[in-house]
């Protein structure tokens, strides 16, 4: 029992927003690993990319051209 609490706590921590200092460039290597990811999946006809791993790609290339058109980029 106390090992099942201590697992859940666990996942609930998974749920915890964090602020990262990254860089443009950091932001997008890490896009254009989710896209490559998506890329080999289509070619090995698996699915690397869940449904959330699939919203956070999207949500980080929204980021990406948000903040590239803030610089004027």
């Amino acid at each position: 029992m106390q090992s099942m609490m201590v697992a859940d706590r666990k996942l609930d921590l998974l749920d915890t927003r964090v602020k990262l200092n990254i860089s443009m460039n950091d932001l997008r290597i890490v896009v254009n690993c989710f896209k490559a990811l998506e890329y080999q999946g289509k070619v090995d006809n698996e699915p690397y990319l869940n449904g959330e791993a699939a919203s956070l790609k999207q949500r980080l290339e929204g980021t990406y051209k948000t903040s590239l058109a803030r610089l004027g980029i």
